[in-house]
């Protein structure tokens, strides 16, 4: 039986879409908050692994093994596709029906496996596999309906599999399959999963995978896209993949269009689980939904740089260090933050940040922007006994920069806080290097931000009685540039708040 570390008591369901336990504990609240509400988002805060069946298979640790269709708890297993989806042809060992039925429609299968033969490999026959992904790339050069279909085991592999530069077309995609019912890993120290950031790739989908770093836990980046001013990705798929053991789930940036992240389970990460970003060629239209991540050494999901309509939806954070859970910097806007749930962690929940634009010599590109227009909606996110923080801090990083960051709607979330702090904070600092030395010092008024933002129907749960922080406290250190502006530090009651900022109105708080 798991327990959780604050006194929290959730209508969760067994039917939920994530489950990993039906059962959750709760121990009497040392502190004396208790949180009885429906969890919006329906998510098992203690989740380790993702079976939306509830057959008992799925993604992640402890389940009875991996799942060839997780939306049907009929079929586990290879044989159980073939005979509910006959007909299938011999190229694709029986199961092109059952594909079809999955979304994906290859026009020809390559099949690895431990004990196949890189020099004897062919496609089409599943009789003859390949050896290694290696083997397979030197032999055919995968383009758009190619599908590799991987068989269980585990690979050693050098450079990563999308490597160099393998690219499918729009609705023809390269495709990297695990056969269904098994659990192919793939244990490398190398960008394991990632294709060729000075080039670019678009179209491959990765389905059912895992991937780990044995001979150095915690590093070794997994899906690692983009990351050049012109390379970027389009239309990524990554999904049903457990990731452990590494530095990253997922790193992309720049110049990113169309990727999708869903039903992943990534878990004792170095740094971010997920980790998108841009400099000077913005991202678009990403999904970040329904993933499992906890024990991550850093975010759980973090976007900096500019992005349009990125979704972060129904995720699971737990176990976050170093780092808030869920992380928007640097020119976010006109997205969404839904249904998502972050717990345990050290740090808050969720930050909206631009700090000072750096040295464009060393970083160029790297600026912050206005971060408006976003939704953050249905959220539970909870601060335990412990944890120094706010559940939520909108920070803009200097009294000089100019950047809206305030204009964004939050509303119908559960923000629990039982560190006897606000739940929210806006806040004003700037940190940077002037004559050598570092220095951090006071920025601005945090409430200009504050006006400009939209509450409403969220609930606040704290034995704090205040809900809201004006603050620009952060100390001088070194030699500042110019004089520090005066100390802000100015805390509210949710009553004050809705009387004084026309944008907040119809929240509740509770002890």
């Amino acid at each position: 039986m798991k327990t959780l570390s604050l006194s929290i008591v959730l209508a969760l369901s067994c039917a939920a879409l994530i489950v990993s336990t039906c059962t959750v504990a709760a121990p009497p609240p040392a502190s004396g908050l208790e949180l009885a509400a429906a969890n919006a988002s329906g998510l098992d805060l203690q989740a380790t692994n993702i079976d939306r069946d509830g057959d008992g298979y799925g993604v992640g640790p402890g389940l009875k093994g991996p799942d060839a269709d997780d939306g049907d708890a009929s079929v586990q297993t290879a044989d159980h596709a073939r005979a509910k989806y006959p007909g299938g042809s011999r190229a694709s060992d029986g199961l092109s029906v059952f594909w079809r039925h999955r979304g994906y429609t290859p026009a020809h299968y390559y099949y690895l496996s431990p004990s196949g033969d890189d020099r004897n490999g062919k496609a089409d026959d599943p009789s003859r596999p390949f050896a290694t992904f290696e083997g397979l790339k030197a032999a055919r050069r995968l383009t758009g309906d190619d599908a590799v279909i991987v068989r269980a085991g585990t690979y050693s592999e050098g450079p990563a599999l999308a490597w160099p530069n393998p690219s499918g077309s729009q609705g023809h995609p390269i495709l990297f399959l695990a056969y269904p019912g098994e659990a192919p890993v793939i244990d490398s120290i190398h960008d394991a999963g990632g294709g060729d950031p000075t080039a670019g790739n678009s179209d491959i989908v990765f389905d059912g995978l895992a991937f780990t770093n044995s001979v150095n836990p915690g590093l070794g980046r997994t899906f690692f896209f983009g990351a050049s001013r012109v390379g970027g990705a389009a239309r990524i798929t990554i999904r049903n993949c457990h990731i452990y053991g590494r530095s990253n789930g997922v790193f992309a940036m720049q110049g990113l269009k169309d990727l999708l992240v869903e039903n992943n389970v990534i878990h004792d990460t170095g740094s971010h689980s997920i980790y998108l970003g841009s400099r000077d060629v913005p991202n678009s239209d990403l999904v970040v939904r329904n993933n499992v991540l906890y024990k991550t050494g850093s975010t759980c999901a973090q976007h900096n740089g500019r992005v349009t309509g990125y979704l972060l939806e129904g995720n699971v954070c737990r176990d976050f260090v170093n780092a808030s859970g869920f992380s928007l910097e640097m020119g976010v806007s006109n997205s969404i933050v839904r249904n998502n749930v972050a717990s345990q962690g050290q740090r808050e929940a969720l930050v909206i940040y631009d700090y000072p634009s750096p040295d464009q010599k060393n970083y160029p590109g790297l600026m912050a922007y206005d971060q408006v227009g976003n939704v953050i909606e249905n959220n539970t996110f909870i601060i335990e006994r412990g944890n120094a923080h706010p559940t939520i801090r909108v920070d803009l990083g200097s009294a000089e920069q100019t950047q809206d960051i305030g204009t964004n709607t939050f509303r119908n979330n559960t923000l629990a806080n039982a560190a006897a702090y606000a739940p929210v904070w806006y806040s004003s600092t700037e940190c940077g290097r002037n004559e050598g030395l570092d220095y951090c010092m006071r920025g601005s008024d945090p409430s200009i931000q504050a006006a400009r933002s939209t509450w409403t129907g969220n609930t606040f749960i704290s034995g704090f009685p205040n809900v809201i922080r004006f603050l620009n406290d952060r100390p001088t250190t070194g030699k500042p540039p110019r004089p520090a502006p005066a100390l802000i530090d100015r805390s509210y009651t949710l009553d004050q708040v809705q009387a004084q900022l026309k944008g907040w109105s119809g929240n509740v708080k509770k002890k």
